[in-house]
């Protein structure tokens, strides 16, 4: 071992090995000495020990022996066993306990102010922020991506949760219904409108540039039934094949994407042809969209075809609701055959618009150019219908029995599930099994 000089205090023996053996002596004092020789670490040396750790029976010389850190279990433990029997030994009666809760209550009332306040003052902020990002945009006339990137994702989430739902106003809960209202009108179908006699089955004839007539579709204000297209061949000039029967069934499909194309813009599907054009080619993946011919064979391969692709996509918080309503859609659709007529002419429209729409991309656009002339193709048969028969008031009827159906099932699942929960939330924990015998 290499000799250190150092200034050791008169009252420590010369001998550091002396330390060990003198019983008197501080144990928190010796080891330091023997291992450390820094002095400057040491608490200040009374080197003869006068008390004893009652948890550890370590001998120490002073307060600041007893605090070290080498004896830090010991003094913790005893600061918190302290606290502990203090607390046990508090007596606290009614009065102190009432004193107590009113300051509690007052201290959360005086919370909740400072929180309403803070809220108050984000919302202004808020709202200053969002008029600021929007003080030199002219709305009428910017398109609707330019509005969309002046939003924040929470605003861009919150508007898409709250306007593109695609539900029904009637499968709204009232206070979102009013909440929506605040933002946009909710739309209402006009064939729905037609139904409940509120509606105009004329059609809406616009004037082109040249002072010419050219058919239209529906304005804002009043709700009118779509314009027929009038540039349709007839089926005879179209194909020399007598179509598939089940061809029929394939309308189903047709006039289930456009309903829900219609519920999901709220309305205006020409404003966001490309969102409009993802919602058909999922929903008519199968017909419109599709190269190859296809054909259902009954009306609930159709239907069940229909709601399942619902069901794979986010179109509403209550698919099963959305689904049935966009039956109801259908059998309101089927009414007549100029009902239909002009919903697939709303839809020719439709498409014929997004093929020349630079929102739509370039992939898309050949696909809905094809998917237009299939359009076309409906309409020319759904004429040819009206001349063989009521084919689309029988095809209403077989629509409405299975909505008859799938709305049975609906409310007895409801019923189902309703007996379940109840039951669980009533049900008691079961008693002890084994009992005891003395």
């Amino acid at each position: 071992m290499s000799t250190v000089n150092l200034r050791i205090l008169h009252n420590l023996p010369d001998n550091p090995g002396d330390h060990q053996e003198d019983p008197r002596l501080c144990d928190m004092y010796v080891p330091r000495l023997q291992t450390t020789f820094d002095l400057t670490r040491l608490p200040k040396p009374k080197q003869f020990s006068k008390y004893t750790c009652p948890r550890c029976n370590l001998k120490y010389c002073s307060l600041t022996c007893y605090k070290d850190e080498a004896h830090v279990v010991c003094t913790e433990s005893f600061y918190k066993d302290s606290i502990v029997e203090e607390i046990k030994s508090r007596q606290v009666d009614e009065n102190e306990k009432r004193r107590m809760l009113e300051m509690l209550q007052k201290f959360e009332k005086e919370s909740a102010e400072q929180s309403e306040k803070l809220e108050e003052s984000d919302e202004e902020d808020d709202e200053q922020d969002f008029a600021q990002r929007f003080v030199n945009m002219d709305i009428d006339a910017s398109s609707f991506d330019d509005i969309w990137s002046k939003l924040t994702p929470q605003e861009q989430a919150e508007f898409q949760r709250k306007v593109l739902k695609g539900e029904a106003p009637s499968n709204i809960a009232p206070e979102e219904e009013d909440e929506l209202s605040e933002l946009v009108p909710v739309w209402r179908p006009w064939w729905e409108l037609e139904a409940e006699g509120e509606g105009s089955q004329r059609v809406i004839i616009e004037l082109d540039d040249n002072g010419g007539e050219s058919e239209g579709r529906q304005g804002r204000g009043e709700v009118v039934r779509p314009a027929i297209v009038a540039d349709v061949k007839a089926l005879e000039k179209m194909t020399k094949q007598t179509p598939n029967p089940c061809v029929v069934f394939n309308l189903i499909n047709v006039l289930f994407s456009y309903a829900l194309t219609c519920r999901r813009t709220n309305g205006d599907p020409f404003d966001d042809p490309n969102e409009a054009c993802t919602v058909l080619e999922h929903i008519s993946a199968l017909i419109l969209f599709s190269r190859e011919p296809f054909v259902y064979g009954s009306v609930a391969e159709a239907v069940a075809d229909c709601i399942q692709r619902v069901m794979e996509r986010p179109y509403s918080p209550n698919p099963s609701a959305l689904s049935l309503t966009l039956l109801q859609d259908l059998v309101h659709l089927f009414v007549t055959p100029s009902t239909t007529l002009s919903a697939l002419s709303d839809l020719v429209r439709l498409l014929r618009a997004a093929s020349s729409s630079t929102s739509v991309p370039t992939a898309t656009r050949r696909k809905v150019f094809h998917a237009e002339k299939k359009a076309c193709f409906c309409v020319a048969y759904v004429r040819h219908l009206g001349d063989q028969g009521d084919a689309v008031g029988v095809l209403r009827s077989a629509v409405k029995s299975e909505l008859e159906r799938r709305g049975v099932e609906a409310r007895e699942y409801e019923a189902e599930k309703e007996k379940v929960e109840e039951a669980l939330r009533g049900r008691k924990r079961p008693g002890r099994l084994v009992e005891e015998v003395g």
